[in-house]
């Protein structure tokens, strides 16, 4: 997964948080909140530099996320 920011390309993976290789969906906050659904590892936020995997414990699903969208209450 790679993010273009100020003209250059910055490259993430497992080192940085990312919990599997297959990003499925990517989706940004009005805030500016990153979140990605992966197949096979979850979700996924952004946080700074690095993503944080949010688990079953956290309240979401694990394996394949298909879709990422924020409801009109604010959650997911």
């Amino acid at each position: 997964m790679a993010r273009y920011d100020e003209g250059r390309l910055r490259w993430f993976d497992g080192d940085d948080g990312v919990p599997y290789k297959s990003v499925r969906d990517i989706y940004e906050t009005d805030e500016g909140t990153i979140w990605i659904g992966t197949y096979g590892g979850g979700v996924a936020r952004f946080e700074g530099e690095r993503f944080t995997a949010v688990t079953p414990e956290d309240g979401l699903p694990a394996g394949t996320i298909h879709s990422i969208r924020e409801a009109p209450t604010g959650t997911f």
